[in-house]
């Protein structure tokens, strides 16, 4: 599932999107095995367009490459 992370106390995840597990709420992207209360992720309906460590390129400069690190 995919949500936002509200747990201050991981900052580096504050306010990002992440993909987790609820039955045991770890986080296994970006970061992985880190545990965060339930109450502290907010469910997302919509699926993010590009997950984590997914190659992209823009569509105007095809010789370009880059890695999604990051969703915010």
């Amino acid at each position: 599932m995919w949500g936002i992370c509200l747990d201050i106390s991981v900052s580096e995840l504050f306010q990002h999107i992440v993909e987790y597990d609820y039955e045991n709420t770890v986080i296994p992207k970006p970061m992985q095995n880190i545990k965060v209360p339930a109450n502290k992720i907010k469910f997302i309906d919509n699926v993010p367009e590009f997950i984590y460590d997914e190659i992209v390129s823009p569509v105007n400069h095809t010789n370009v490459i880059g890695k999604i690190y990051a969703i915010v």
